[in-house]
């Protein structure tokens, strides 16, 4: 597990409003909504497996990083991710703004929630 940073504010990203200790997985605990949309359930979901099935690896006991994740690695995979980078938006409760549902902010773009995840944002 990892504690996010603050580092997507350099992108002008909002600042998340709290700290939250997140797995290196860009899809842990999300399910995924009509139009793109990837809802932070605060869960061990994978969206992948559908119908809130709990992820793989946090079953049987391994440490969650999506780079030795069987769906990323598998290949399997390739275009419903690659779809996910064009049309998704990640809405993670830390950045929503206090006080307001989800649906009340644009979200965040795959490409930066997983820079920010699996702390590739700083470089």
């Amino acid at each position: 597990m990892i504690i996010v940073s603050n580092e997507l504010q350099k992108k002008g990203l909002p600042k998340p409003n709290r700290e939250r200790e997140r797995p290196k997985c860009p899809f842990y605990g999300f399910f995924f909504l009509p139009r793109g949309r990837m809802i932070d359930q605060e869960g061990n979901q994978c969206p992948f497996l559908g119908a809130y099935k709990p992820c793989l690896m946090a079953i049987s006991g391994k440490d969650i990083n999506w780079d030795n994740c069987p769906i990323n690695i598998n290949g399997s995979n390739v275009e419903t991710i690659e779809q996910f980078k064009r049309t998704s938006r990640f809405f993670p409760d830390e950045f929503c703004p206090p006080g307001k549902p989800p649906s009340s902010w644009e979200g965040i773009s795959m490409e930066d929630w997983m820079n920010y995840i699996m702390g590739k944002d700083s470089q």
